[in-house]
């Protein structure tokens, strides 16, 4: 039988946990959901709740999950548990009581995750804390709240001081961020400073993170602009969060680290956004089927956003084409033909204006091999042939400019050498 390890022994070995550093943010959200638990518990226990509305009561309380002391261990099996927890307090209209239990639970997890004896335990607490603190930021007012966020960059400093080489990237992009949010929270209509801190979030991998600044701005744009100006503005911000869902359905499946990651924009994504028609698939396991269930909700969710995208007025022409491009190879993916090459031939006439540089020939040349895939696939003859006709001449027009810039690049190099020459003749005449 297996000899439980003491934590003196853990604390030794590789996998020893990290102390964590104490802010007065965290006495402070310690503070104002002190007796949060009992209070629910006395609310939903009377008889008059029980009898009368006892189906609006939590399925799961917070005491259910921190217990009468406050000693309830949180691990994954508990994760549905919490999950519903926030569920039924986001379903409320009043988002101070949400607020409650989001800082309750995040300081609650960095409590717990202190007592851990190994960084493993540590890391799972630690990162539904800064989800948790996330929550936060995004129902604060005007989604920014320097004060959770401050808490995150703590936790991920910490983890980069004492496990050195894992977590640098993450601690230097989340001092910008961090940076970013304190100024955001003084001047919070600064449009430009939001478009790169989502910009930032999206390098941090925490794309739901991202999403709500996108989104932010989606929804706060049309009482700043008008006609082309707003089309210009909110096609910027579609691109970006298109950018996102096409990214996660590109690399879906990938690992177990990264469908955690996936799952977590899902859960906080479905509570925010989830309608009838656009539910995500979280991946429980990492199987093929699941996997392929959870990249046709993403196709399905970014087909919303490349519709608004491609429905906009003014729309800069290699925006659209890419829209188009990535849209039809998405629903071809699903086995929608027909929607795709429709789309493909309705969105050809913009590449007119792209044409006039190499990366544009060379992304109408990928656009039209997915034109004739699609055409090949409806048995469209007349199709096939116009686009195999249009490829040809735009690969002779990009043959012929790969040419005249490698020939122009050779002449500049022979140049180059020759004026070097000529130099080492006059230092030696010297």
């Amino acid at each position: 039988m297996a000899q439980p390890v003491s934590r003196d022994k853990a604390q030794s070995g590789a996998d020893a946990p990290i102390r964590l550093r104490r802010l007065r943010t965290e006495s402070e959200f310690r503070e104002t959901t002190r007796g949060i638990e009992r209070r629910e518990r006395e609310k939903y226990s009377s008889m008059l709740w029980n009898m009368v509305r006892m189906d609006l009561a939590p399925k799961v309380q917070i005491m259910d999950l921190v217990g009468n002391k406050l000693d309830g261990a949180i691990g994954t099996g508990e994760e549905g548990s919490l999950r519903s927890v926030v569920d039924f307090y986001h379903k409320k209209p009043n988002r101070s009581e949400l607020m409650q239990i989001l800082k309750f639970f995040s300081v609650y997890l960095i409590q717990r995750a202190r007592r851990e004896t190994t960084f493993t335990a540590q890391q799972f607490l630690l990162f539904k804390a800064i989800d948790l603190l996330r929550n936060i930021v995004h129902y604060a007012t005007w989604s920014v709240h320097g004060d959770a966020e401050g808490m995150v960059y703590a936790i991920i400093d910490d983890m980069d001081k004492q496990v050195p080489g894992r977590f640098a990237q993450y601690a230097e992009t989340e001092h910008h961020i961090y940076i970013m949010m304190k100024k955001l929270q003084r001047v919070p209509r600064d449009f430009a400073l939001r478009i790169e801190l989502g910009d930032e979030f999206v390098k941090q991998t925490s794309f739901f993170d991202a999403l709500v600044q996108f989104d932010f701005l989606n929804r706060f744009y049309p009482r700043f602009f008008k006609d082309r100006n707003l089309d210009l503005r909110l096609a910027l911000i579609y691109a970006k969060i298109t950018a996102l869902f096409q990214d996660m359905i590109d690399h879906i499946g990938k690992g177990y680290r990264d469908a955690r990651k996936l799952n977590s924009f899902i859960e906080r994504y479905n509570r925010e956004f989830g309608t009838r028609k656009v539910i995500l698939v979280p991946i429980r396991d990492l199987n093929r089927q699941q996997i392929a269930e959870s990249a046709r909700s993403l196709r399905i969710a970014a087909e919303v956003w490349y519709r608004r995208t491609l429905a906009l007025k003014t729309v800069k022409p290699q925006l659209r084409t890419e829209c188009a491009h990535n849209l039809a190879r998405n629903l071809m993916q699903d086995g929608r033909w027909r929607e795709a090459h429709a789309l493909l031939t309705e969105n050809y006439r913009y590449w007119s204006a792209l044409t006039s540089e190499i990366e544009g020939l060379e992304g109408q040349v990928a656009y039209l091999d997915t034109t004739i895939n699609a055409a090949v696939k409806l048995r469209r003859r007349d199709q096939v042939a116009w686009a195999n006709g249009e490829q040809r001449e735009a690969r002779m027009r990009l043959d012929g400019m790969v040419k005249t810039k490698t020939d122009y690049n050779k002449r500049r190099d022979e140049i180059k050498r020759e004026a070097e020459a000529d130099d080492d003749d006059e230092d030696a005449m010297v």
